[in-house]
């Protein structure tokens, strides 16, 4: 962290590109661990790590240029951090896809349970779409894409028994959902 706070300073004495690009150097381990821990390693790895650059520059720029009384590292760090959180939003299942609704389907199936099938994968896929973004990631996390709570919890940094509450209301909110769609439908 020191590294950084003297490679800051040396850019802000003379803010040549080496001394910038010496900067964003010393910051590539930061950012590769943030996006990795919780954003995790997808295919676009390499563009989202571009972004993260582009956040440096941005950032450093924003940070030298106004009055922000932190110090340097500290700043940037957070910037590194809410970078991506943000990707994780941005990037996680904002709404169920309808491709796992095709999953589902047994190709020994009579036509008409195919139909009775697509009638409850809608239902369903209508009610998870009707949760909030928290309560469907849960569900989908767990129960679509089998993931445990447990590294759920660890993925997300967020404490285990929070995870189980948040499941277990969203399962509770999805049964309703369900009666309703089943009452209505």
């Amino acid at each position: 962290m020191k590294n950084i706070e003297l490679l800051f300073e040396t850019y802000l004495l003379n803010k040549t590109d080496d001394n910038l690009y010496s900067l964003i150097n010393a910051l590539q381990p930061i950012l590769g661990s943030y996006i990795r821990r919780i954003y995790g390693i997808k295919k676009d790895y390499e563009d989202v790590f571009s972004e993260g650059n582009i956040m440096l520059l941005e950032n450093i720029k924003k940070y030298t240029t106004s009055q922000i009384k932190i110090p340097f590292t500290p700043y940037i760090i957070s910037c590194i951090r809410f970078f991506a959180l943000d990707l994780w939003k941005q990037k996680k299942i904002n709404t169920v896809d309808e491709s796992f609704l095709e999953s589902i389907e047994d190709s020994n199936d009579t036509p008409d349970i195919i139909l009775e099938k697509k009638d409850w994968q809608l239902t369903i896929f209508n009610a998870l779409n009707k949760l909030s973004s928290k309560e469907r990631d849960v569900l989908v996390y767990h129960y679509l894409l089998n993931k445990p709570l447990k590294v759920l919890s660890n993925n997300w940094n967020i404490p285990y028994s929070t995870l189980l509450k948040q499941n277990k209301r969203a399962l509770k909110k999805m049964r309703k959902l369900l009666k309703g769609e089943i009452k209505n439908g």
